[in-house]
């Protein structure tokens, strides 16, 4: 107990010197530090609870110290002088008042006012001051001091032990005796961060129960951040304290701290730690990026050593380490990403900025940062919508930058260059990545799509990217960041030699059925806009078309490729079939109502035919010729002429198909002869050819569907209306099962061609709630496919306009 007390006695004897000592000299720093430190003391000998003012308001008037719970408020000072006193009571008065700063402090106007003097407590003070003090409420036990302190803990062993402790632990002998200051690096502490609370609470477990901990993670989410807002917020906790950078940083900056002259023969390391291990207390250090752990084991294995010297020590890593607690860092959440965002840029499209944040920069700290600075370049600004853009065309690293020269410049210090792009067969795989999505692939993917011959050496190659932040790994796969896949294709372009394998790779591809559509269009998009030819890829973009034409029904994307496939092929000037080209971008413009492109192209497809003696194929494009004059009739108010034309070609294509067994064939001739004798009003024809079709019997779920819906459509025309919604709905059934075979999208535009045949039965019957019903879900579909169904698109609004009339 004496020992104790007098511990206490020479330590405030010591604060209270030194508050004299250097307010003489006109240095009021340490009153804070005293206003900090008398906190803590005055919770232990009176059980408050207070907590420094400006930790509740900034800049907090009148007071320093408040303890909400017992309603007491403090001034803290080191004036002894009348002055004090009344300017604390008049100011604190002002809190009553509802207009002082707007009542911001009216709570706190009925709590108990005392004051605590640093230096010894005044002897008396003026009448008046008397009288204000006893205005105020205030007795003398309101006026305390150092001397009150001390009494107490001469009185109580609790107390004693409570306030040694404290001391102990905010003032240790060594500051005293050493010129060392709590902070032992010069590095800056960073104090900001966003969002990771989660995070900071969890290293803060872990550190408590282990004393050493690994922040593990890949590069750039913000290892480095975390670490130091997290000694930051806990600096005040620990007697000694210090970020560095590295293990030779640790090392370089504490010889600098303790003013170390190395002498020869003698180990740096072994130097700094002996005077880290002769600092008493409470430590905490912060290694940042520590590297190539493997061959810094025993440097890491001594420096952790101090954790039985009093220390807990942080480091963080891409890298594994074996005998150290662990935490691994992941990306951001959405809600910290967009938070992130918009501390740097602020966004009002919070549906466009979280598309962005989970496909393009997937929650990386890193990326995120320097996307959003994007947003703000002298001279103009970018919408988000603008940068969507950039994004989806893959011109993201072009955008030039006011703090560094461009993102190129950025992305040339990321730390992976010289373990992959100083290497000749790393740099081919790593180009070969870049024109793939930016999209989680199998390792047996990458294994296929690279054309890689050492499944061991590509495994290898893959933990370096992923340990340096370009991939990032999940339980099945990989997903490659497409800011760092632009980077590679715009500054270390693949040629077609690298990748021409890959383009081989996936036109084969193409013949089977499960397509994998993403990595064709990633990969036809890179050959697009780098202008790659040859036979390869001229091959790849029709077969891409094809897929969008025969399977998605994609009437743009298709004529999109097809047309790139004759541009090429006219490049080229090789040996190509390019007649089949032609047959195909006659029946997109067919469908897409585009009647003088369709003939120009079918007519010089059946001539290349014709030329060739390609029976099968002439016919194919009679067959044609028949649809687009009987698509032409239509648009021409079922022009007679048009008509006859078109039974005129359908009959010569079905001839031919009648001396085959391709009942297929035959049976879609049977359903078009059908349609055309329908817009003549010929319905008894209609009717039989129709049958025929159905006669025929087919195991084609798609065509039987087509034929029901026109059948239900015939029947609205002649008014039997009952038997029209029998078929409409047998067909719609149908389409459903191929939806659920995944042999139709969900928004195919067979789904609204059934919904729009429904719609139409309805408001012949005058139902205009359930016509209004179905014509919505049908302009739905045609809306989401509208460069494909503009003519549906218009009547089917015109229709809704006279169901809503009539509703």
């Amino acid at each position: 107990m004496i020992i104790k007390s007098d511990y206490i006695r020479d330590r405030l004897s010591f604060i209270e010197s030194k508050v004299k000592n250097d307010t003489k000299q006109k240095l009021y720093d340490i009153n804070k530090t005293a206003e900090d430190i008398f906190m803590h003391l005055l919770n232990d000998v009176y059980g408050w609870q207070l907590v420094n003012a400006n930790d509740i308001k900034s800049n907090f008037p009148a007071i320093d110290l408040i303890d909400t719970h017992n309603e007491i408020v403090i001034q803290v000072t080191s004036s002894m002088d009348d002055s004090k006193v009344v300017s604390t009571i008049e100011k604190f008065a002002k809190f009553a008042d509802d207009k002082y700063k707007d009542g911001a402090y009216k709570q706190y106007a009925d709590y108990d006012l005392k004051m605590f003097y640093i230096k010894e407590k005044p002897d008396k003070f003026s009448k008046a001051t008397l009288t204000k003090i006893d205005n105020q409420g205030m007795r003398d036990d309101d006026f305390l001091g150092i001397e009150d302190i001390n009494t107490n803990v001469s009185a109580n062993l609790d107390i004693a032990k409570k306030v040694s402790e404290t001391l102990s632990k905010l003032i240790h002998d060594k500051v005293c005796e050493l010129d060392i200051s709590k902070h032992l690096a010069t590095n800056a502490i960073k104090s900001n961060i966003i969002g990771r609370e989660k995070e900071l609470q969890e290293i803060d477990e872990q550190l408590k129960a282990s004393k050493t901990l690994l922040v593990k993670g890949i590069g750039g989410i913000g290892k480095s951040t975390i670490a130091s807002n997290y000694l930051h917020r806990h600096k005040d906790e620990y007697d000694y304290y210090g970020f560095f950078e590295g293990i030779d940083g640790f090392i370089k900056d504490l010889e600098t701290k303790f003013d170390i002259k190395v002498e020869d023969g003698r180990d740096r390391l072994d130097i700094v730690l002996h005077k880290l291990m002769g600092l008493n207390e409470n430590k905490l250090l912060v290694i940042d990026d520590v590297k190539d752990i493997k061959e810094n084991q025993e440097k890491l294995e001594k420096i952790l050593g101090l954790e039985h010297s009093g220390y807990k020590i942080i480091l963080t890593s891409r890298e594994e380490m074996e005998d150290i607690e662990q935490y691994d860092l992941e990306v951001l959440s959405m809600d910290d990403a967009k938070e992130f965002f918009n501390s740097i840029h602020k966004v009002d499209d919070e549906v466009l900025l979280e598309e962005i944040l989970e496909e393009y920069l997937d929650f990386h700290a890193l990326f995120i940062e320097m996307t959003a600075k994007t947003l703000n370049i002298k001279k103009r600004t970018l919408s988000l919508a603008q940068l969507m853009n950039q994004f989806r065309n893959r011109d993201f690293t072009k955008i030039k930058r006011d703090d560094i020269q461009s993102y190129h410049k950025f992305l040339d210090n990321f730390s992976i260059n010289d373990v992959v792009l100083n290497n000749e067969e790393n740099l081919l795989f790593i180009k070969r990545i870049s024109i793939l999505p930016s999209i989680k692939i199998s390792f047996e993917g990458l294994y296929q799509f690279l054309v890689c011959d050492d499944e061991d050496k590509l495994e290898e190659f893959l933990i370096v990217l992923v340990r340096n932040g370009w991939l990032i790994e999940f339980k099945n796969g990989y997903k490659f960041h497409q800011i760092l896949q632009d980077y590679i294709r715009e500054r270390y372009t693949p040629s077609l030699e690298d990748i021409e394998k890959i383009v081989e790779y996936f036109y084969e591809y193409t013949s089977k059925d499960d397509i994998w559509i993403d990595f064709l269009e990633a990969i036809t998009q890179f050959l697009e806009k780098f202008n790659f030819k040859n036979k390869k890829v001229l091959e790849l973009y029709f077969s891409i078309g094809k897929i969008y034409f025969k399977k998605y029904g994609d009437y743009e994307r298709a004529k999109k490729y097809l047309l790139l496939n004759e541009r090429v092929w006219e490049e080229l000037k090789i040996s190509y079939d390019i007649e089949h080209t032609y047959h195909l971008l006659a029946d997109i413009y067919e469908k897409s109502e585009k009647i003088d492109s369709a003939f120009k192209y079918i007519n010089q497809a059946l001539k290349i035919f014709k030329d060739k003696k390609e029976e099968k194929s002439i016919v194919t494009c009679y067959d044609n010729l028949g649809g687009i004059y009987w698509t032409d009739s239509r648009i021409n108010n079922n022009d007679s002429q048009r008509l006859d034309k078109a039974l005129f070609y359908y009959q010569k294509a079905l001839d031919f198909y009648l001396s085959t067994t391709d009942i297929i064939q035959q049976a879609n001739i049977y359903n078009n002869i059908s349609l055309v004798y329908k817009d003549k009003k010929d319905y008894s024809n209609a009717h039989k050819f129709l049958e025929k079709a159905f006669a025929l019997d087919i195991d084609d779920k798609k065509e039987v569907a087509q034929f029901y819906n026109n059948r239900g459509e015939l029947y609205t025309e002649e008014g039997e209306y009952e038997l029209a919604e029998k078929d409409i709905l047998l067909a719609f059934n149908m389409r459903e099962e191929l939806y659920l075979d995944y042999e139709l999208d969900e928004n195919h535009d067979y789904f609204a061609e059934s919904y729009d045949n429904l719609a139409i039965i309805y408001l012949k019957q005058e139902e205009y709630r359930k016509a209004k019903i179905e014509q919505d879900k049908a302009i739905e579909i045609w809306s989401y496919n509208h460069d494909n169904n503009y003519g549906y698109l218009v009547d089917a609004r015109e229709r809704l306009v006279l169901i809503e009339k009539e509703l």
